[in-house]
């Protein structure tokens, strides 16, 4: 996916979401730096697409900060409120509330992308991880048992992905 990226860009270098998707794909390909430097150019090209900036939520939300990442999650839904990737971007809020310590502001988020997609993986993770954070361990299975429901071979490295790997 980075080389697709970097392939994307190199062919038409003003478009935003190129940049912004080869910087989704460094994000999840654990090349940080370099995830947010794609997302920042793919900000001065163009702020203002929702497409460009869930992307950027994303790499955020990965590799940058929690907060950051909220606040331009925010202005997606401002921007798109049906956005097609809402499920995905409400899973990061809920674990970018987690990573600030407030799991509590994290616990709707979560459970709206459970009811939004319920055949997406990331909704239940993050749904699992906010309620055993705030000592429901009890949803916290349950939550994880329709995660397992969906992906019998659920492992460490899948959920791994889906967790941010840099400082709040």
């Amino acid at each position: 996916a980075v080389e697709a990226g970097r392939q994307a860009v190199a062919l038409s270098p003003a478009d935003a979401l190129s940049h912004a998707l080869f910087g989704h794909a460094k994000a999840a390909a654990r090349y940080g730096d370099g995830a947010i430097a794609s997302g920042r150019r793919a900000l001065s090209i163009d702020s203002n697409s929702a497409n460009v900036l869930a992307a950027m939520a994303t790499v955020l939300s990965l590799a940058g900060g929690a907060d950051e990442a909220n606040d331009v999650i925010a202005r997606v839904f401002d921007l798109a409120p049906a956005h097609y990737y809402r499920s995905a971007l409400l899973s990061h809020t809920a674990l970018n509330w987690l990573r600030l310590g407030a799991p509590e502001r994290g616990l709707s988020c979560a459970e709206e992308a459970v009811k939004l997609k319920p055949q997406a993986l990331c909704g239940h993770v993050a749904c699992a991880a906010v309620l055993a954070a705030v000592d429901r361990a009890h949803d916290a299975q349950a939550a994880l048992a329709g995660a397992v429901a969906l992906k019998p071979d659920l492992d460490h490295a899948f959920v791994e992905a889906m967790i941010a790997y840099s400082d709040p």
